[in-house]
């Protein structure tokens, strides 16, 4: 099987990249799910080695950040947080914040807090109480977009 990847190694093959995976990404077919993983790999190796000032300054300009890899992670998880998509929605989001914060606070504690306010923060949602709470009793979560990863969370 003859396969065509982007080696990435500048901006403009980092678009071109991206534009692949795209395009692959709506396939049935086994060959082009595999080159779409192959293709994420590549462009998260490309984003994980510090880049020329100018392809940085590329990239800070279309606040594109690096992806990180997790050791543990699927190729699966890894491309989809690569293209930026968003696995998981603000009313997802939400309800896993509702779970959390009864299962650590109680029920009554969240009720007094709520409603929660949902936060659009690129790659990440913030949920946190409503205004007015007296300071040391608010309630915060931050979750990941991609893969619903809580990245803090507080009771402040």
């Amino acid at each position: 099987m003859d396969a065509t990847l982007i080696v990435v190694d500048s901006d403009a093959e980092l678009e071109r990249a991206f534009s692949l995976v795209d395009r692959l990404m709506t396939s049935d077919d086994p060959a082009d799910i595999a080159r779409a993983k192959a293709q994420g790999l590549l462009i998260a190796a490309y984003e994980e080695i510090p880049p020329r000032p100018d392809i940085a300054r590329g990239l800070k300009d279309r606040q594109i950040e690096p992806v990180k890899i997790y050791k543990d992670e699927g190729t699966s998880m890894l491309l989809r947080r690569a293209m930026r998509a968003e696995t998981i929605p603000s009313d997802i989001a939400l309800r896993l914040a509702e779970m959390v914060f009864v299962r650590l606070y109680g029920k009554e504690y969240v009720d007094r807090r709520s409603p929660l306010v949902v936060i659009d923060s690129g790659n990440r949602w913030d949920i946190r109480s409503h205004d007015g709470i007296t300071p040391g009793e608010r309630l915060l979560i931050v979750i990941e977009k991609a893969n619903g990863r809580i990245l803090d969370l507080a009771n402040f």
